[in-house]
């Protein structure tokens, strides 16, 4: 362990790695904590493993779980929560994950050890800081959080859910900037994310670090691609997942297999909603397979990688480790919004129906086309996105200027 002693707030446990924000977050603390004392604080999770929780007691200087805040669940707490942040005028995203036990968690390992910095991840845990413990606080912010709401109520088409989509949108924002004002700094994924904290909020002390890949772990595949296969992962009960697959499914992909009648789609990942479990039913050529224990190899069966994300924030991980694998993407300006890239040597991009029809149609017809644009990616990746990187710039920003 280094010299230097962290205080790690998050809400999850981030194993098992299913989630980009988990991933990202444990593939840099696997390296900071190598170089500093990292005391982890999360709620406690009935999935989590005995294992996994074996992994996280070894990695960390301390690992500390506190009963849970369960905003994932349709239990009563949860309904509770609903009620009350409407009738208070809170936003919903944050005030579900709110919890007695997890502020006095922080207060109590503050006041036992002396910390060389406090690390926020995501914004969901930040109301459980004490005011005067954001001021020495590092607001690590995965997503711009009211982006997402702003996109998803532009998007949304049925009148009651854009109501709903536009209120959140309007206090997520409130309490967003409010927040980031009070931290010590924020921490961005893309320089994007931080020029709109700049733009919106006025904040000076804002950064950004870039996304990484682990390539050893996302490597090009030995076995060839299933014909015409084209493939999107991600946790399916998120709602800018949702609104790529129904927008691709219903404007893009009869357009793809009106030249190419053969082609399939697998959606891939855990979760599915109501919405994407019907996309299937709808098409015999559709595959939605839920929560898989390995992404890599259904990954390796595609032809072309698909991001055709219209809402969102932060950065794509997906984008990375397609790329890492030598597949070729094809992503919105949204999708591939905050990761740098080359248009048309190692991604391509299009934002209306036509146009990435036309570019699926293009990769799945032309082989050689396919093998250059998955190697060009491949070496782009390899060259500049490595996690112990990205781990070092991030903890320089935490612990500079102390």
């Amino acid at each position: 362990m280094g010299a230097k002693k962290l205080l790690w707030v998050k809400t999850d446990a981030m194993l098992p790695l299913d989630k980009g924000g988990k991933i990202r977050s444990f593939n840099m603390l696997k390296h900071i904590a190598g170089k500093a004392a990292v005391d982890y604080v999360c709620f406690a999770s009935e999935t989590l493993g005995r294992d996994e929780r074996d992994q996280l007691t070894r990695m960390f200087h301390a690992f500390h779980e506190v009963p849970p805040a369960d905003p994932d669940r349709m239990n009563w707490k949860y309904l509770v929560n609903l009620i009350l942040a409407h009738a208070v005028g809170e936003p919903f995203t944050l005030y579900n994950y709110h919890s007695k036990q997890m502020a006095g968690k922080i207060e109590e390992l503050c006041r036992r050890n002396s910390y060389d910095a406090l690390i926020c991840d995501f914004l969901g845990p930040a109301l459980n800081f004490a005011p005067a413990a954001r001021k020495k606080t590092v607001l690590f912010q995965h997503n711009v959080e009211h982006v997402l709401w702003e996109r998803q109520a532009q998007q949304e088409k049925r009148p009651w859910r854009k109501l709903v989509y536009a209120r959140e949108y309007r206090l997520v924002k409130r309490y967003e900037e409010a927040l980031c004002r009070d931290f010590r700094r924020v921490i961005c994924v893309s320089g994007e994310d931080a020029d709109v904290l700049r733009k919106r909020f006025g904040l000076s002390d804002v950064y950004s670090v870039e996304t990484g890949v682990d390539i050893d772990y996302f490597t090009p595949s030995a076995s060839p691609p299933m014909p015409r296969r084209i493939v999107f992962t991600g946790s399916m009960d998120w709602l800018p997942n949702i609104d790529a697959m129904t927008w691709f499914v219903e404007e893009i992909f009869p357009k793809v297999k009106q030249a190419v009648p053969e082609v399939e789609l697998a959606i891939v990942g855990r979760n599915p909603s109501p919405e994407i479990q019907r996309l299937s039913g709808k098409n015999a050529r559709i595959i939605v397979s839920g929560k898989v224990p390995d992404v890599r190899p259904w990954m390796a069966q595609g032809e072309v990688f698909i991001v055709p994300i219209r809402v969102g924030g932060g950065t794509r991980l997906k984008i990375y480790e397609a790329m890492a694998m030598g597949l070729p993407v094809i992503s919105t300006t949204i999708g591939a919004e905050g990761l740098k890239h080359s248009h048309g040597e190692n991604i391509l991009i299009a934002d209306l129906p036509k146009d990435f029809a036309t570019a699926v149609v293009g990769l799945l017809q032309d082989p050689g086309r396919r093998r250059s644009v998955g190697k060009a990616a491949r070496d782009f990746v390899v060259e500049n996105y490595s996690w112990p990187r990205i781990a070092d710039q991030f903890l320089q920003i935490v612990l500079d200027g102390r």
